[in-house]
Order: C-alpha cells, then sequence, then structure tokens
C-alpha cells in the first residue's frame, strides 16, 4: 500500500469515529422540549430539601409551562444550592416532566470514641471536617492527618486515629465515627527558666502559670508566652523582652524557657500638681510602641501639654531627664504648670450669620478653660457651619486669641470672610432614559429657593439614588452639577446603567429549619425589578429570629438582566440550657433552670421549661410559642403553670397568706410595627388560698379555692435602646384582664393597669428614668370585692422604695396589708456611672394603694426618696438601695435596704 492510500485509509477511519460519536452524542441527547403545559411533575432522589423548594428554585410547577430554555435555566439555579452532584430532566410524554436528581454525598453525623484526657466533644471541634458539609475519602483523609498534627501539638504525639465511614439515615448521609487512641501524653515533668535576672526569673514564673504535671501543649505554650511579654511590656514595663522556648526534652520531660527582659522603664513625674501621675501615666505611648527613645520620649511630652492644655494650663512647660542603667532606664518628667486660662469670650466679625448657631458649631465655649490644640478645629467647624448656610466660599481669615495675663482670660476674636451666599434657582435631572423626571426629582426633594448646602445636596442625591436603583438599576450613579452664582441651577446627571430582575432565591446551609419559614420572610417575587434594600430587610428578619449565627448575601448573575439571590446561613444550636442563681432582701436565695428549643420541627417553633425557686415559691412553667398561627403573621403562645407560694410581712416576719396555682392560658399576638405589639389572651387558673391573716379577709374569695377565668388584652410599646440598660426611649404598656362567669370563672371583676417609662441620656454617664404605673380594678354581681390574689400592692424593691414588699396601703385590724382596687405609682430615678460598671442612683419613689376606686386621692401620696449602688453585668446591674420615708406615719420605721438583680423599672 502506497503511503498516500495509507493516509486516506486512516482519514477515513477517523471521519467514521467522528461519525460514529456525533452519532451517540445525537441519540443520548435529550429532545428539544417545546414551550407546553406540564401536567404532571416527578421527582426522584431527592431527601435534603422539600419538592416545594426544590420546584421554586426550578421555577416551574404543574399547570405552567417549561421548554429546553427554561429547564437549562432551572438546572442552573438549582446546582447554586450545593447539595447536587447530577440533575437530569426529561419528558415522558402528555406534558409529564420526570426529573432525576443525584445528591452529593454529605457528612451527616460525626461520632467520636476516645480514651485519653481530651473530650470527644473537643476532638469533634478539633476535626476537619463539619456536619452538613460535603463528604469525600480525599476530604476526610486530610482532616484526619491534620487532626493527628493538632494533637502531636497538644503534646499527644503517638495519638492514633481509626475513621469508618457509615451509611447515614438519609441516601446522601455519611455517618463518620472516629476511634481515637491519644496514646501516652508528654509531661511537663521539670520547668526551667533561664535569665540573667533572678527576680525576672520569678516574675516570669508566675506570668507563664505552667506547672508541672502539665501536658506539653505546644499551642497552649506558645500562647502563654505571648502572655508573658505583652505582662511585662504593660504591667511590668520592660521594653522589647525576649521570652522563648529553648527546649523540651521528652527524655527527661524537662521544659526550658529563655528568658532576655531587656530594659525597665522607671518613670516619674514632678512639679504636676493639677494633674495626677496616674493620670499623666495612662497618656504615655512606651507601651504601645515597646520602646523608650527621643521620639516616643517627645511624643509622651506632647501628650502631657495636651492634658493640661484641655484643662486651660496654656504655659505649660515639659521637660525630662533620663539616665540609661544597665538593665534600667530612669525617665523623670519635669513639669512646669503655669496658671489655667478660661474663654472670656468669643467675638465675630465680618458675618451676617447668628453669633448663637457660631456659638453652637464650635468646640470652644465661654467660660470653658481655653485649649490652643482646639483652634484648627474651631475654624473647621465654623466653615462647616457656614457652608451649611449657603455660603459654600466661607473661610476663617483670622483666629487670634487675646491672653490677659492678668485676669487669666483668652478671649477670641474671629475675622470670618463668608463670600457670596448661593441660592438654589431650580433643579434639572440629565442622562435618564427609562425613569421620568417628575419621580427623580421628587425623591431627591431639593426645594428652590434655599440655600445650597453640600451637606443637604448629598442626602438628596443619595435619596435620589435609593429610589433609582429600587426600580432595578443596581449599577446606577448620580453626578451632581451646578451652574450660575449666587443663583445656581443644580442638574442631577443620571447614569441608569442596566436594569436588573430578580430571578430565583436560593437558600444554602439550611439542614434543620424548613423552606417554608424562609418563605415567610421573603417578600421580593420573580421578575420583580431588582431592589436590594429589600433583600437586606429579608436578612435582618431572618436575623430576627435567632435561628442563625450568621446570614450572607450574594447576588448571581444567571440571565439577561437577571440575578438570583443566595443566601448563604449558618444556623444556631437549636437547643439551649440556662440556669443561675440570685438573692434578693424578700425572696432569699433563688435560682432557676429552663431548657428551651427554638427550632421545634424546623419551624421556628418555640417550646420550653423554666422552674424557678426561692426560699418562699416555687413556680414551673411550660409554654409553647407558633410565630405563624393558622398559616398567618400571627403569634400563638400557650403556656401551663404550677406556682406554689407564701406571702410574708418582712416587718412582722409573719406569713400573710399562702396560695397553691395551676393555671394555663392560650394568646395570639400582633406586631402592628417594629416597636408596637398587641396580645389578646384568654387564662384559666385555680387557686387554693390559706393560711390567710384574718385582718386580711375582705371577701369569701380570699380563703379556699378559686377558680378565675378570662380574657386579657394588652397593648406594649417597647422604644427602648437596651432592654437591661436602657439610656433613651419609651416603654409604655396597658393591661385590661376581665374575669366573669361567662368564662367559667367563679369572681366576676375587671381589672385594667398601665404604665409608661421612660428614658432620656442627659450626658456621658449621666441618665434620667422616669416611671408612672397606675391601675383600677371593680367587682360586680357577686363580686364586691377583688379577690386577695388580684388586689394591688405596692412597696418593695421595684415599686416604692422605704417600704416593705406590699406593706404600702390599706391595712387590717392588726397591721397586715389587705391590697386595694386602685393603685398609683411614679419613680425618678438620676442614673450616674462612676468608673467602668460601677455606677451610682439616686431616687425619689411615691405612691398609694386605695381599697375601693371611689377612695382615690392624691393628697394621701407617701413619699420615699434614697441611694443606690449600681454594678452592670451581662444580666443586668446588681443593687444595692436604701429607701427613706419622706412623709412616714406614726409608728413607721425610717426605712429600709433592697438587695436584688435588675433595674427597678
Amino acid at each position: 500500500m502506497s503511503s498516500s492510500d495509507s493516509h486516506l485509509s486512516r482519514l477515513s477511519y477517523a471521519l467514521r469515529a467522528l461519525l460514529s460519536v456525533m452519532a451517540m452524542i445525537y441519540l443520548l441527547m435529550p429532545r428539544q422540549l417545546e414551550a407546553e403545559a406540564i401536567s404532571k411533575i416527578t421527582i426522584t432522589g431527592l431527601s435534603r430539601i422539600t419538592e416545594r423548594e426544590f420546584l421554586y428554585m426550578f421555577g416551574i410547577r404543574e399547570g405552567g409551562e417549561a421548554d429546553n430554555d427554561s429547564i437549562a435555566k432551572g438546572i442552573k439555579t438549582a446546582f447554586l444550592k450545593g447539595c447536587f452532584n447530577d440533575i437530569r430532566v426529561y419528558s415522558s410524554g402528555g406534558g409529564a416532566l420526570n426529573i432525576e436528581v443525584v445528591e452529593r454525598p454529605f457528612v451527616e453525623a460525626i461520632k467520636v470514641d476516645a480514651t485519653g484526657p481530651i473530650s470527644p466533644r473537643k476532638l469533634k471541634d478539633m476535626f476537619g471536617l463539619r456536619e452538613d458539609t460535603e463528604y469525600n475519602e480525599a476530604i476526610t483523609e486530610k482532616a484526619v492527618a491534620a487532626l493527628k498534627g493538632t494533637l502531636a501539638k497538644k503534646g499527644l504525639p503517638y495519638a492514633k486515629i481509626k475513621t469508618d465511614s457509615l451509611k447515614g439515615k438519609t441516601p446522601a448521609g455519611v455517618i463518620i465515627h472516629l476511634t481515637v487512641d491519644e496514646g501516652q501524653p508528654l509531661i511537663i515533668k521539670h520547668l526551667a527558666i533561664n535569665s540573667p535576672n533572678n527576680n525576672t526569673e520569678a516574675e516570669v514564673k508566675d506570668i507563664l502559670s505552667i506547672r508541672e504535671g502539665d501536658i506539653y501543649d505546644k499551642d497552649s505554650i506558645d500562647a502563654l508566652i505571648e502572655k508573658a511579654k505583652d505582662t511585662m511590656i504593660k504591667n511590668l514595663l520592660y521594653f522589647n523582652p525576649v521570652v522563648s522556648e529553648d527546649v523540651y526534652d521528652e527524655a527527661t520531660g524537662t521544659l526550658t524557657i529563655n528568658v532576655d527582659p531587656g530594659k525597665k522603664l522607671a518613670l516619674s513625674f514632678k512639679g504636676n500638681n493639677k494633674i495626677s501621675s496616674d493620670a499623666l501615666k495612662k497618656e504615655m505611648p512606651f507601651v504601645e510602641y515597646g520602646s523608650v527613645n527621643e521620639d516616643t520620649i517627645d511624643e509622651a511630652a506632647a501628650s502631657i501639654e495636651a492634658l493640661y492644655h484641655k484643662s486651660g494650663f496654656i504655659n505649660v512647660k515639659i521637660e525630662y531627664k533620663i539616665n540609661d542603667k544597665p538593665g534600667e532606664t530612669d525617665l523623670v518628667f519635669l513639669i512646669t504648670e503655669g496658671e489655667a486660662f478660661t474663654i472670656a469670650d468669643i467675638v465675630f466679625s465680618g458675618t451676617t450669620v447668628k453669633p448663637e448657631k457660631l456659638f453652637e458649631a464650635m468646640v470652644s465655649k465661654k467660660d470653658s478653660p481655653y485649649n490652643p490644640d482646639t483652634d484648627e478645629d474651631d475654624e473647621d467647624a465654623l466653615v462647616g457651619c457656614l457652608q451649611s448656610e449657603g455660603y459654600s466660599a466661607a473661610s476663617v481669615r483670622t483666629f487670634k486669641p487675646e491672653i490677659n495675663d492678668a485676669k487669666k482670660t483668652a478671649t477670641l476674636n474671629i475675622e470670618i470672610e463668608e463670600g457670596s451666599r448661593l441660592i438654589i434657582k431650580e433643579v434639572k435631572v440629565a442622562g435618564n432614559i427609562e425613569i421620568a423626571d417628575d419621580k427623580i426629582l421628587a425623591a431627591a426633594d431639593i426645594k428652590p429657593g434655599r440655600a445650597y448646602v453640600e451637606a443637604e445636596i448629598f442626602n438628596a442625591r443619595q435619596t435620589a439614588l435609593t429610589y433609582i436603583t429600587q426600580q432595578g438599576y443596581a449599577d446606577a450613579d448620580i453626578k451632581i452639577e451646578r451652574q450660575g452664582a449666587p443663583e445656581t441651577t443644580v442638574i442631577l446627571n443620571i447614569s441608569e446603567g442596566k436594569r436588573y430582575l430578580f430571578g430565583d432565591t436560593i437558600i444554602r446551609g439550611n439542614t434543620r429549619t424548613k423552606w417554608e419559614v424562609f418563605r415567610r420572610v421573603l417578600k421580593h417575587k420573580r421578575g420583580e425589578p431588582l431592589n436590594m434594600a429589600v433583600v437586606y430587610g429579608e436578612m435582618r428578619e431572618l436575623y430576627k429570629t435567632s435561628l442563625f449565627t450568621s446570614v450572607n448575601i450574594s447576588a448571581v448573575n444567571t440571565g439577561e438582566g437577571v440575578k438570583d439571590i443566595v443566601f448563604e446561613v449558618k444556623e444556631a444550636d437549636a437547643g439551649t440550657i440556662d440556669y443561675g442563681l440570685g438573692y434578693s432582701d424578700y425572696e432569699g436565695i433563688r435560682g432557676f433552670f429552663e431548657v428551651k428549643y427554638i427550632n421545634l420541627q424546623g419551624m421556628d417553633r418555640q417550646i420550653a421549661f423554666k422552674a424557678r425557686l426561692s426560699e418562699q415559691s416555687r413556680r414551673v412553667s411550660l409554654t409553647y410559642d407558633e410565630p405563624w398561627f393558622l398559616g398567618n403573621t400571627l403569634p400563638f403562645n400557650a403556656t401551663l403553670l404550677y406556682e406554689r407560694k407564701e406571702q410574708r410581712n418582712l416587718d412582722s416576719k409573719t406569713v400573710l397568706y399562702r396560695t397553691e396555682k395551676y393555671s394555663s392560658s392560650v394568646g395570639v399576638g400582633n406586631n402592628f410595627t417594629e416597636k408596637l405589639k398587641g396580645m389578646l389572651s384568654y387564662e384559666f387558673s385555680f387557686t387554693n388560698t390559706w393560711d390567710v391573716q384574718p385582718d386580711a379577709v375582705l371577701t369569701n374569695e380570699d380563703t379556699g379555692t378559686l377558680v378565675i377565668s378570662g380574657i386579657v388584652p394588652s397593648l406594649i410599646y417597647d422604644g427602648r435602646d437596651n432592654p437591661f440598660n436602657p439610656t433613651s426611649g419609651i416603654l409604655a404598656g396597658t393591661t385590661l384582664k376581665v374575669a366573669s362567669k361567662f368564662f367559667l370563672s367563679q369572681a366576676n371583676f375587671a381589672k385594667l393597669s398601665g404604665y409608661v417609662n421612660y428614658y432620656e441620656g442627659l450626658s456621658k454617664g449621666l441618665v434620667l428614668a422616669l416611671s408612672l404605673r397606675s391601675g383600677i380594678g371593680q367587682g360586680w354581681s357577686n363580686t364586691e370585692d377583688m379577690p386577695l390574689i388580684e388586689r394591688f400592692f405596692l412597696g418593695g424593691s421595684t415599686t416604692v422604695r422605704g417600704y416593705s414588699q406590699d406593706n404600702l396601703g390599706p391595712k387590717g385590724s392588726s397591721g397586715d396589708p389587705t391590697g386595694g382596687n386602685a393603685y398609683l405609682m411614679g419613680n425618678a430615678e438620676l442614673r450616674i456611672t462612676i468608673i467602668d460598671n460601677l455606677g451610682l442612683v439616686t431616687f425619689l419613689d411615691s405612691g398609694d394603694v386605695w381599697s375601693k376606686i371611689n377612695e382615690y386621692s392624691l393628697s394621701g401620696l407617701k413619699y420615699t426618696t434614697g441611694l443606690g449602688l449600681r454594678y452592670m453585668t451581662a444580666a443586668g446591674p446588681i443593687r444595692l438601695d436604701y429607701g427613706y420615708k419622706l412623709n412616714r406615719g406614726q409608728n413607721e420605721g425610717t426605712g429600709r435596704f433592697y438587695f436584688s438583680i435588675g433595674q427597678a423599672f
């Protein structure tokens, strides 16, 4: 065969092979789907998410239409979920669509068996793989190798790790079983500190907190060494110390630490009478820089001078002496303080702006210490104030302090050059194509005839830009142009960019939380203009559920002018256990224990069991919360409660009465706004009351068993900035309880109560807190007085301080409180932060209780005043109060102490 024939033969073979492959691809390739109505959808292989969520991502439904393009788009979107290896779609005729999915293997659970000092839970945390993440053998082997390295650093170099991969409960789930034999640990039998300074050796050994007998944990030792260096610098004033691990001798178990402390700084001040040495030391930069040299000393001197300038000592002189010795540097600052100067007056010239506005803008104030360091800040503030009045070219020509050495005062003479004032003549829009001029102008809301103020124009630009982006123009921009002076035309130059629409929404990372929870929150719809402000609002709503520790958002281009929104969530622990101990003067030692599950059935439902015990009461409750009742945004609550308590008279040490109560309640609520919510409940209780002091009995219902049943509507407004320690805002509420035979109650009465708390931060560390609380009650039919357990009482640490618990108001013949059908109470507190978490409170309380509503009178109110200490904690302040009675009655004590946790109101 000739060479040319051979080439032709090979070419012919290649062509036949290519045609065969093309035929194979053609036969295997899915047929083009014409757009047709979908009569039925069958999905197989799906286990990790619901069919509803899958079809939402896919963008198809029964009764809708599908073609190859929409199917391809659906597959692309579904892959963003991150849990599929393959998705195949084919038609079986008659509008029936079959979808086969192959899910990625994932780590369903990690179980650890271990022998050694490290618990299985900690080993699980150290393991590189996490539950609900992708699984494959290579990743597992890498995680095992990393765990071995971690254990070696922790003093367990001989650890052995075995892994078994077991089939999980779900088709794609894998259970990883780790068996860890930690082996013999390396033990620190001897600790040696090498240092040229014996004192340093003892100091470092104490700082390191390494003890003989500890496991040789390399990571922990490195962290302790860094801590030791930091402590030597900050607390002991050593500079450039070197602390390093020399060697661990496995044969002898000896750990050797080398220490070169560097130089120690002996710092002192002379001549400082007005400012303490401790205050000056806080200004020193040596710890921050870790060195003492000419530059840091000059910076320290400048800091001292600036501190004196703040107090008006404008002539202060700072000198220093430095003496280098082996191992130590002596640094002495010599301070000549001079006299303090105050600002006698501030005089403006060359301006038509009212002086009051200029005074308000300045840092410097009349009769305050004169600080020359703030002169430039004052100039900048004045220019900003003038520009806000429309003088865009304004400047401060001269800023001259006139010093009077005799009177120790300074007069600030400020000459201003205003320039021409710009007035907005008209506002125009240019460059916009799709969005109408009037819509943009309405959003910007720039009024002709007003002064041209840069800050206001910037805010108007941002408002208009927000409106444009909300219409789907995510890349839009606005540039401001100004033409003419002193009357100027403002032009908003619009660059709309490309318009985008919402595509699909994909949730990633949810394993316990069901798709329906997200659907409640997601307000945007496919095909609407892309508005990221809506998406960020949805992110905030997801955080409010407390189901997630993180929520991240990304917008993914999936088609011409379409963006899919991907929510990447990390779920919080669904179950929590909480407990605590406390003490109050009335209840004595008290404690609580609570178990809560916040994501029951993956639907954001909560169930909680709580037990509260004290020396005088026992309270156990089981609560269920449903945020989405009957398919609507309607919170539902149900509670079962058991309570047994005894009411005491702290003054006489007698028991006033004892009660045992079984109750249940169900209710629905509605959040009218972010701050205002309402609730309507039905309550049923069975109460047994006994050992009641005879003079406290007013009705037959005050002793024995009593069924109370009724409805309780309530409203609450919460505008506080912090629920535990508010510094601003209002908290207000009102509750009406109506008990009637109609609701199977043995007593008939109505009880209305309300409160308003107001908080205002007067200055840093100073908060004014005011409270007004009141209530009235009235029985009818066979109920003349409200039952004892429903009557109002005052007195105690959260009501009128100075009176013992519930001891203010009507009393029986033996002096025991009987409570009443009406009360009024007011409280005022001035909360002062002394330092860090320590605070002081002064207060004025007033109030009284009346047996009948018609006895209501302001003339008989009792008043108390007092002082209190506060120590802030994460759960609220620990407080100690003393209340003093201002208008006490005959034979009454002067007041009393209270110890408890939480603010009074």
